[in-house]
């Protein structure tokens, strides 16, 4: 995480499929979905589509609304 735990960075392995961004292995605070350019805070909010497999730099960006991400393959 940066410095104010805004911004959070990091490699992932992905799959085909879907996935939501969460908390401490909780969905009860965090629960992040829909779109990569404007993540959905709605617990109900759709998974987001995985863009493939492969190995991805990713930054979730929670410093400003609608939340972000990015996806970078390596």
């Amino acid at each position: 995480p940066s410095e104010d735990f805004l911004t959070w960075t990091g490699t992932i392995t992905l799959k085909d499929g879907s996935f939501k961004f969460r908390a401490n292995d909780s969905w009860d605070v965090v629960n992040l979905g829909g779109e990569l350019e404007f993540l959905s805070t709605a617990g109900d909010a759709p998974n987001i589509t995985s863009p493939g497999e492969g190995t991805y730099d990713i930054t979730l960006n929670l410093g400003s609304y609608p939340y972000t991400a990015t996806l970078t393959k390596k």
